[in-house]
């Protein structure tokens, strides 16, 4: 199961960012993790998070 919930940043004073939390089931996280590691190897950025997600379709 993938949900992806946008929350508004409460102390920004820009309205228009927002969080986005992704939640993955377990099989599912450990595939992107593994993904992202042969790919990147190393530490993991939010960028390279993020192209992960987008290139499993999640």
């Amino acid at each position: 199961m993938v949900k992806v919930i946008k929350v508004p940043l409460p102390v920004d004073p820009v309205p228009q960012k927002f969080i986005y939390v992704i939640e993955l089931g377990v099989t599912q996280a450990h595939y992107l993790v593994e993904m992202l590691r042969s790919r990147y190897s190393g530490s993991l950025t939010a960028t390279q998070i993020v192209d992960g997600l987008i290139q499993t379709g999640l």
